[in-house]
């Protein structure tokens, strides 16, 4: 048993096999069969997983205590206790948006955030694209301290596949930019979750739709085909055809 620092807590301890990604959002799919793990980086390689991704030296209990918390509620919301969303069209049309009229705002921030500052400090290599900087130090505290922050500091906006014959399918945290605006991109499946890692202030496409106490939770549906996950995928898929497993059955040709 490894003795180490807690990365959250700042106490000494056993670490624990702390989660990344709460493997309650690794789809398996109906037939329960492992997933395989593709990424964006060139020296990534698929593999199969059942647990998905976990790091022992994240986490003492006492730090894993807090994110299992903020676990417990996401997965509630998002996965389990999901008959109270409604679903509505935007006032200009196309996309889908499934709302949810009453949540617990301050845990679902505290969630999504704690997913990019996991991403952030671990040291699996799937993880390498994902460096918070000095943000890393300021969400720990944040995180450590049970601070409900306004909605534009780390805005968080959460999407949704629309159902896909993709099932099996679990793809890397990765760093994007909006409007010149740095965010973290971590899928959750059937989620991806939008974490903005910039002062500035959230991208007018986003504004209106990123979680606020101050209006119902709002996730925008949107279509796999064509998307840049269908494209990662494919891309992975047609350059290790030799490493992906017999019932992955996209074609990447």
């Amino acid at each position: 048993m490894l003795e180490i620092t807690c990365k959250l807590s700042g106490t000494k301890g056993i670490g624990v096999d702390a989660h990344i990604i709460p493997k309650a959002f690794l789809d398996l799919g109906s037939n329960n069969l492992p997933s395989v793990t593709v990424g964006s980086a060139p020296s990534f390689r698929p593999k199969r997983t059942r647990i998905g991704w976990y790091d022992q030296n994240i986490v003492t209990a006492q730090g894993e205590k807090i994110l299992h918390e903020l676990d417990d509620y996401a997965i509630k919301i998002l996965l389990q206790d999901t008959t109270d969303f409604k679903q509505e069209l935007l006032q200009n049309g196309p996309p889908l948006v499934r709302t949810l009229e009453h949540y617990n705002y301050k845990k679902l921030k505290l969630f999504a955030l704690s997913l990019a500052w996991r991403a952030s400090v671990s040291s699996r290599p799937e993880m390498q694209t994902i460096n918070l900087g000095p943000h890393e130090e300021v969400i720990r505290n944040i995180l450590l301290n049970n601070v409900e922050i306004c909605a534009d500091i780390y805005s968080v906006n959460i999407f949704q596949f629309r159902p896909s014959p993709l099932a099996n399918i679990q793809i890397n945290p990765v760093r994007q930019r909006i409007e010149e605006i740095n965010y973290c991109r971590i899928y959750a499946s059937p989620y991806t979750i939008m974490i903005k890692i910039d002062h500035r202030k959230t991208p007018r496409a986003f504004r209106g739709l990123c979680i606020s106490p101050n209006r119902p939770l709002a996730i925008v549906q949107h279509n796999f085909s064509g998307s840049q996950e269908e494209a990662l995928i494919l891309k992975m898929a047609h350059l290790n055809k030799e490493k992906m497993p017999s019932y992955f059955k996209l074609d990447a040709e």
